[in-house]
């Protein structure tokens, strides 16, 4: 189930930044300075109050000097600075200046931003390449993004699930696909829905989930009680009470059996089974049977499980390879994951990041 992977879009890498324009120009960060890609992954760090990047060995490749900092995503990475956000290449330099009160992450080139209380697109330049004209948008996921424009803002009312990635409107608005140049290809008359995902996205049509594909055809008729996002081939359904897997048909492969079930990720999916979650593989077998408080997708051959309050990682055979230590986890990138410790010190139960290798040792220490 998708609150399996809310877990990451709370704790892990990927920050999702919305973006304000600060000054009065329809293009304030405009820039043509050229956007290398970095050759070695580039990890956001704390150190004395002030962010920067290290590189997988815990060496500082890019000065702590920003407020605040995201993850590189399509070699630019948003930071902060006098209070605004703008953009970064990989050596450090400003590219997209910043003005903006916050900033996505850049996904298929572009980047959602926010005007006047609307939202719009950015591309690597910093050009608006699409207009701020609608009230609530996507990120974009194999080439579409989906976005919402409010014909009645009295009647727009949104729902919002923390980590689904989804939106709902009951009435005064107008909900489509748009390609990266803005143009509509899909419109959306559904209740709910999901970003697109192996070619499929899910929508709700009265309490009822089913999937379209990209053309928007309905290829899977409404007729689960809920229903995720496609991942290696397989979603994840929930039909009553219990979860299993339908494939791109419709079939259900791995009949509804378990209380939870999340993504599939390297052929395995984390599922629950009734106070305790295991892994099963694609013909629905229990290949490491449920005995942990939670478990999230496997990541670089492991995969984040919690024993009591702690959490660790585990490899595909089960085992435990690093002792259950951390307050939370994020998923292994890059030869590294990110992993948080509580500061005891601070009232407020603040959650200080490292870094830890596939062996557990710190390459970063958690800091703030």
């Amino acid at each position: 189930m998708k609150h399996q992977r809310s877990l990451q879009g709370i704790i892990g890498l990927t920050i999702v930044l919305l973006v304000l324009l600060a000054c009065g120009t329809s293009n304030p960060g405009l820039t043509t300075t050229p956007t290398p890609i970095p050759s070695v992954p580039l990890f956001p760090a704390i150190q004395d109050g002030k962010a920067g990047y290290i590189d997988v060995l815990g060496n500082i490749v890019i000065q702590f000097k920003f407020e605040h900092a995201a993850p590189f995503f399509e070699g630019l990475a948003a930071i902060q600075l006098d209070g605004l956000w703008g953009y970064i290449n990989s050596e450090g330099e400003v590219v997209i200046t910043p003005a903006y009160e916050t900033a996505y992450d850049f996904h298929n080139g572009r980047a959602r931003v926010k005007v006047n209380e609307k939202y719009g697109y950015i591309d690597p330049t910093g050009k608006l390449v699409i207009e701020p004209d609608f009230e609530e948008t996507s990120d974009f996921s194999e080439g579409v993004a989906r976005v919402l424009r409010c014909t009645d803002l009295n009647k727009c009312t949104q729902v919002d699930v923390v980590g689904w990635q989804e939106f709902s409107f009951l009435s005064g608005g107008e909900k489509s696909f748009i390609n990266v140049d803005g143009k509509s290809v899909v419109t959306l008359e559904y209740y709910s829905v999901k970003s697109m995902h192996d070619g499929m996205a899910a929508i709700q049509v009265g309490e009822q989930w089913g999937y379209i594909d990209r053309e928007g055809e309905l290829v899977i008729q409404p007729q689960f009680d809920k229903a995720d996002d496609f991942s290696e081939g397989l979603a994840a359904v929930q039909v009553g009470e219990q979860w299993g897997y339908v494939d791109k048909t419709g079939t259900l492969v791995i009949q509804p059996q378990f209380d939870e079930a999340d993504d599939f990720s390297e052929d395995l999916a984390a599922v629950q089974v009734g106070e305790q979650w295991g892994y099963v593989d694609k013909t629905g077998t229990l290949v490491i049977q449920p005995q942990f408080a939670w478990a999230v997708v496997f990541s670089e051959g492991l995969a984040g499980v919690r024993v009591g309050e702690q959490w660790g990682y585990i490899d595909k055979t089960g085992t435990i390879v690093i002792q259950p230590q951390f307050d939370s986890v994020d998923d292994f990138s890059g030869g590294i994951a990110a992993v948080w410790m509580l500061d005891a010190q601070d009232v407020h139960r603040l959650r200080l990041r490292g870094y830890i290798s596939p062996k557990g040792e710190y390459i970063w220490e958690p800091a703030k």
